[in-house]
């Protein structure tokens, strides 16, 4: 019984947290994708290259963590009635054929599962990130794909933030206090430390 009202006490505070965010501004980071095209097919390799332009507000990168654009592609060979996700030729840190693209200076992580790509700044720093021509080389033969395949391509971008394993803290630790502010117990100005899942 105990833990069915931890539960439940969980799910009343998540709701009332999404009911406040109905009520107070939210200051989004406007990320964009544009200009998606196809290129560079590559009928015995079996890939194409999706290119497009990323852009998004407040990207940054300290010691310790930094945001990232998590982007993936989905395609459609029936004109658009149903989506598929796109499998990436290779994972690794700027895998070959993969480009960052021109402007700021980024890093391309395609993880393991191939199913899409981390763009993250490559050096220290904070402020727009703006590039344009991204290239992420789309293994269309894992789809049972070939060049005279007709497909319409969509690339999709959300933007994440590593936090390092271990203990953090969350609240800004300021005097100033707003609706839904974390803090320490007893204290307005003292951040609460999650020191694990529980």
């Amino acid at each position: 019984m105990a833990i069915i009202q931890s539960f439940l006490s969980r799910i009343l505070l998540f709701v009332f947290f999404l009911l406040l965010s109905g009520t107070y501004p939210l200051w989004a980071n406007g990320i964009t994708v544009s200009n998606v095209t196809l290129t560079a097919p590559d009928a015995a390799a079996g890939t194409i290259k999706v290119q497009f332009d990323l852009a998004w507000n407040n990207s940054w990168r300290n010691a310790l963590n930094y945001d990232a654009a998590w982007v993936f592609v989905k395609y459609s060979t029936d004109s658009g009635t149903t989506w598929h996700h796109s499998v990436l030729k290779t994972a690794g840190l700027n895998p070959a054929g993969t480009s960052a693209g021109s402007g700021t200076a980024l890093d391309v992580l395609i993880p393991s599962d191939l199913r899409g790509a981390f763009l993250q700044r490559s050096a220290n720093g904070a402020g727009t990130a703006s590039v344009s021509g991204v290239q992420l080389v789309w293994d269309w033969d894992a789809a049972n794909l070939d060049e005279v395949s007709s497909a319409r391509v969509q690339v999709f971008a959300v933007e994440m933030v590593y936090i390092p394993q271990g203990s953090f803290y969350v609240g800004d630790g300021t005097t100033s206090t707003v609706q839904g502010q974390l803090h320490a117990a007893g204290s307005v100005t003292t951040p609460f430390q999650i020191t694990s899942e529980a």
